[in-house]
């Protein structure tokens, strides 16, 4: 029986520099069950493009150029309540994580972090 793209992860990407997006979508892209449906570098964009593609799964860094990652994350909880929000951010505060946490990530990953 031939995979289904509905049986894959479908992941969102947002992220204001560009080659962090690409560099995300590109080590994804090696991953059989999972595809990037779509990628952003403003909230505007972001709001707007997952509203029709449904992601499974968001990767949002809280440093958007035009509205506050924390807000984003209110934004996108209410707009997709079943998928699940990831923040990867440069930001490695107590406080920030524990922002993101109570607008709806369910993880926060440091930029800076060893694999």
């Amino acid at each position: 029986m031939a995979e289904t793209p509905a049986s894959k992860l479908h992941i969102y990407l947002i992220d204001d520099h560009p080659v962090v997006r690409e560099g995300f979508a590109r080590a994804l892209s090696d991953e059989p069950d999972m595809v990037v449906v779509g990628q952003a570098g403003t909230a505007a964009d972001a709001l707007r493009e997952t509203a029709s593609c449904k992601p499974d799964v968001v990767l949002v860094d809280l440093n958007i150029p035009d509205r506050d990652g924390i807000e984003l994350l209110g934004a996108l909880r209410a707009q997709l309540p079943q998928a699940k929000l990831l923040v990867l951010s440069g930001y490695d505060d107590e406080f920030r994580v524990a922002e993101a946490l109570r607008a709806g990530a369910q993880g926060y990953l440091v930029k800076t972090s060893k694999l």
